[in-house]
């Protein structure tokens, strides 16, 4: 699918099917395959940008899209862009400037907090006049803001609208920073990520070699991991003896993490904890936070009993991060009295600056940060990265590492910091090198960073 407005720009929706490298599982499903969504934007033929939304299977209350709602959606917002382009006047030469106000009106789509500064800056200088090269993106995103769009019964405001925002966002801010000359962090105005880590996740999967093999797998990336468990405590237990053997270095250098996926109620959560110092005393030091344990819904009659949980594990240094249970700024002020921190996505959250506003509130109520992903190529996880620097400890944006290459349209992702890779911070110390193995490296190109293959542009232009 794709909307072109007399060969000053094009934007396009593909789907992008995504071949796993192993089977990854959760507590609610197990895949091969992944068929994410794809949006490419090409602004006078010589700006592209590029957006990718994960689309992991639906799961009510949670995860909200299919590539048919992102379809659905993209339409309408190609017709609402269709509107807006018939009433603008702009000039074809592309010469002549107007101000802003002349352009897209009295709104302005990156006027949120302290974000966006350098571009407020840029474009909020009185008297500036600008082209319509310059201002396309910021048009674009006032298209998408400024209309109510409606799911395939004409109910208004669905669901799956955020993620579907998230990747025609991320496409319009990636063609604004190449425009402008900015990389994504910049455009924002924060630092770039330093020290800040990904974990690798290793999935659930039936057969523990194949979670072993998995784990050897991400110690050869990064020194944290994250294991998919489901509610059988026993068999938990057992796959985290088995992964744990993988790992015989300084165990003050790692920090290893578990994920449950709204499985456990309040007495998996203790009998797991119970078991574990019982059986593997040895992981307590280094089990750094437990994910989403309890429901997606958490607010029921044993929510005395979860906040029960979170001092005992908070007595043992464990913290406890939500994910499915927060999307946007607004389900975090619920959740606040049972966990430490939130896990930040941006296809939930309705893209990167509903995510900033999200952080915000976060900060606000004195919880920590973490920055994830849904499986995707590197294209998606790179964009996460740029966020990195407003992170606790960083995160876990291993989506492209658990892609065959094959799959991925994009080169030039973030790197994961290897000693190998570690020359450019001249450091001799071996020790500090292997703790900081797992550090993200941030690619130096404008906008998010990712290049594009050859045969993907060349299929776009055709």
């Amino acid at each position: 699918m794709q909307f072109s407005h007399e060969n000053l720009f094009e934007i396009q929706l593909q789907e992008y099917p995504l071949e796993l490298r192993s089977t990854f599982g959760t507590s609610h499903s197990s895949t091969t395959k992944r068929n994410n969504a794809l949006f490419i934007i090409k602004i006078n033929n010589n700006f592209y940008g590029f957006g990718e939304i994960g689309l992991p299977p639906k799961k009510k209350k949670c995860y909200l899209a299919d590539f048919n709602d992102i379809k659905y959606f993209f339409n309408e917002y190609c017709n609402f862009l269709k509107k807006e382009m018939s009433i603008i006047n702009y000039q074809k030469s592309k010469i002549i400037k107007k101000s802003l106000k002349e352009w897209i009106g009295d709104y302005f789509p990156l006027n949120i907090n302290n974000y966006f500064i350098p571009i407020k800056n840029y474009f909020l200088k009185e008297n500036k006049l600008f082209t319509i090269i310059e201002i396309l993106p910021l048009i674009l995103l006032k298209v998408l803001d400024q209309n109510i769009y409606h799911d395939f019964n004409l109910n208004e405001n669905p669901e799956f609208q955020y993620a579907a925002k998230c990747g025609i966002e991320m496409s319009i801010l990636d063609v604004l920073c190449k425009i402008l000359n900015l990389t994504l962090f910049e455009m924002i105005g924060i630092t770039k990520p330093i020290n800040k880590y990904s974990f690798y996740t290793v999935g659930l999967n039936e057969d523990i070699n194949e979670m072993v093999n998995n784990t050897k797998f991400g110690l050869n990336k990064t020194k944290y991991l994250k294991f998919k468990l489901d509610d059988n405590v026993d068999k938990s237990i057992n796959i985290i003896k088995h992964c744990f053997k993988e790992y015989n270095n300084n165990l003050n250098k790692i920090k290893w993490s578990i994920d449950a996926n709204a499985s456990w109620s309040p007495q998996t959560a203790l009998q797991f904890l119970e078991k574990l110092k019982l059986e593997i005393p040895s992981f307590i030091p280094i089990f750094y936070m437990l994910e989403q344990p309890f429901p997606v819904e958490l607010i029921t009659n044993n929510d005395s009993e979860w906040k029960k949980v979170k001092e005992i594990y908070e007595k043992e240094g464990i913290l406890i991060f939500a994910d499915e249970s927060i999307s946007r700024k607004e389900s975090i002020s619920l959740m606040k009295d049972y966990i430490h921190g939130v896990n930040i996505k941006l296809e939930k959250a309705g893209g990167i600056r509903n995510a900033l506003l999200a952080i915000d509130e976060a900060k606000q109520l004195n919880l920590k940060i973490w920055l994830g992903c849904m499986v995707s190529s590197r294209l998606s996880c790179t964009c996460s990265a740029h966020l990195m620097s407003l992170s606790e400890i960083g995160g876990d944006l291993d989506g492209d590492l658990l892609v065959n290459e094959s799959s991925q349209l994009f080169n030039n992702g973030f790197e994961w910091r290897t000693i190998n890779n570690d020359k450019a911070q001249d450091n001799n110390n071996q020790q500090e090198e292997e703790y900081r193995i797992g550090e993200i490296i941030l690619p130096e190109h404008d906008g998010i960073g990712c290049l594009p293959k050859e045969y993907l542009l060349n299929s776009f232009t055709k």
